[in-house]
């Protein structure tokens, strides 16, 4: 079947004018991001000390340009003890007041392969990604005295005093009572212990959600062996990632990485 001159002229026009419209030009693939995981108190105090500033640099240094280089932003998440019954921690209120403070900001990753500029976001992890307008409560509990706790009776190797101030703590922590006989204070009334809980556990289930819906990069920060099935899961699912070791020089234990994907790499804080 044949075209008319005025035909043909006239889709050429409408295919030159197709073709140079932004909305007909194929866009590229957003890049990826970094889906940061932190334990926070798994980073050592002294490093924690100097600020969660401090902190966020030297993860982004650790986990390097190389892995950085070809993401537009680093999502950090801070998991820990936030909430003691319903309430925010002071530590996890100062912390709050910090990042509000200080992120998103743009940071500067320079290294030996390089350097890179992305946009970095803090916040504590309060709920499960999943599931973000349910905050987790009572992730910080104050707990007694360890069952089975002992003291060794005096004299206490290396006091050179026969008067030790320390035999008081003995008769107190082995009678269960104090040694004044008007006192009815026992060990749990003054001895105690904060502890965390489900910590890890949220860092588990985010890390597994990520490697479900996004195909970003996914960073774990913590040395903890319980992540490891976590991790392995991820993996298994086909996720990219880094795992930042917390306590170098000490290694990541071996044995649970055996037939790992090579998708996993290991990085030191």
């Amino acid at each position: 079947m044949g075209f008319s001159l005025s035909t043909v002229l006239t889709r050429i026009a409408s295919f030159l004018a197709e073709s140079g419209n932004p909305k007909h030009v194929r866009p590229s693939p957003p890049k990826p991001q970094a889906r940061i995981l932190v334990d926070y108190d798994n980073i050592l105090e002294a490093t924690r000390r100097q600020g969660v500033q401090v902190v966020v640099d030297r993860l982004l240094s650790s986990i390097g340009t190389a892995v950085l280089s070809d993401c537009a932003r680093a999502e950090i998440r801070l998991y820990g003890g936030w909430y003691e019954t319903n309430r925010l921690t002071r530590d996890a209120q100062a912390l709050t007041s910090k990042l509000l403070a200080s992120f998103p900001q743009v940071a500067t990753v320079v290294d030996k392969d390089g350097s890179c500029t992305l946009v970095a976001s803090a916040e504590l992890a309060r709920s499960l990604i999943i599931e973000p307008h349910y905050d987790l409560m009572h992730t910080y509990r104050q707990r007694g005295l360890a069952p089975g706790l002992k003291c060794d009776p005096p004299p206490f190797p290396g006091c050179a005093q026969r008067t030790c101030p320390l035999m008081v703590v003995h008769t107190f922590l082995s009678t269960k009572k104090c040694p004044e006989p008007a006192c009815m204070l026992e060990p749990p009334d003054i001895l105690h212990r904060g502890e965390q809980k489900l910590v890890d556990a949220m860092i588990t289930a985010d890390l597994i959600e990520l490697s479900l819906s996004v195909p970003d990069i996914l960073c774990i920060v913590s040395s903890d062996d319980d992540l490891w099935p976590g991790i392995r899961t991820a993996l298994a699912k086909g996720a990219s990632i880094v795992h930042v070791n917390t306590r170098p020089p000490r290694p990541l234990p071996s044995f649970y990485s055996v037939g790992i994907r090579r998708t996993y790499t290991i990085r030191h804080l």
